[in-house]
């Protein structure tokens, strides 16, 4: 039965984010062209005005189409768990721990979709402005000396002395953070709904709440290693951040959980959805 809800909540939710990320690459792509120079170098009054004012929306959009997708799950949430359409929901039979459970998981899936998504919107964007603009330049010398430039930034950074296990601490640790995000939306609206009246504004601020509480102790927990490796010899400040993350993430791993049983709990025992 949960293969079927999986199933089925994919179903319900895919089109919008899709037709979101969809328009955003294809945005990325035009706001791109406008490198080239027959646009940029034209005489035409305000062209370059207007060029300025695509990539300026183009920026915007890209924030926009993350919130946009996290709004639409957060209400779909709300709409399918909450609402009229919710009492149906509640006569599946599942447990209240499944269908949080396979809900979540939609929504983090989406979540990393929706990441991906922007950053291929990005590159999208800037290597159709290299190609527009670096028209007809001899691209080995620009690769050459990109190379040059970007091997001389990573030695004064000290980027060589990055492991393989950083990197990969640092996706686990992206993920991990788009759980933590999902559960906060997940228990801000179901402790939203032990208020009898104005709901929404009540899980804007009960996510308020949480997040501010979370992000101090987060900074409570991270404060003593930091500090002690400023004592060490040879500092590297992104070593310094790479070797502080994990707690960060083991803390976010923890609260997410909680989150998580604490949704569940207010669903079995303080909701009244039979």
């Amino acid at each position: 039965m949960l293969k079927k809800l999986l199933k089925h909540e994919w179903r319900r939710l895919w089109k919008v984010p899709t037709a979101l990320l969809v328009i955003l690459q294809i945005f990325a792509f035009l706001s791109g062209l406008g490198f080239m120079a027959p646009v940029w170098e034209s005489q035409v009054a305000g062209l370059s005005l207007l060029v300025g004012l695509v990539w300026t929306m183009f920026f915007i959009a890209v924030i926009g189409v993350g919130l946009a997708i996290n709004i639409y799950l957060a209400l779909q949430f709300y709409r399918s768990m909450y609402s009229d359409e919710g009492y149906l929901t509640h006569t599946l039979p599942v447990s209240s721990g499944q269908l949080l459970f396979a809900k979540s998981l939609v929504m983090v899936v989406w979540a990393v979709i929706s990441v991906l998504g922007v950053i291929l919107s990005v590159l999208i964007f800037g290597f159709t402005g290299i190609l527009c603009y670096f028209s007809g330049i001899d691209w080995g010398v620009v690769i050459s000396d990109i190379r040059i430039g970007f091997n001389e930034l990573i030695q004064d950074l000290g980027v060589w002395e990055i492991k393989w296990v950083h990197i990969l601490t640092s996706l686990i640790g992206v993920l991990i953070s788009l759980c933590y995000s999902t559960a906060l939306i997940v228990s801000s609206i179901t402790i939203g709904q032990l208020v009898r009246k104005h709901r929404v504004m009540a899980a804007f601020a009960v996510g308020c709440v949480i997040s501010t509480v979370v992000s101090i102790l987060q900074n409570l927990l991270q404060l003593p290693l930091i500090n002690n490796t400023f004592y060490e010899e040879n500092i590297n400040i992104i070593l310094i951040m790479f070797n502080a993350a994990w707690i960060q993430y083991l803390f976010y791993l923890v609260i997410t959980a909680a989150l998580f049983a604490a949704s569940n709990y207010i669903i079995r025992n303080r909701l009244n959805l039979e």
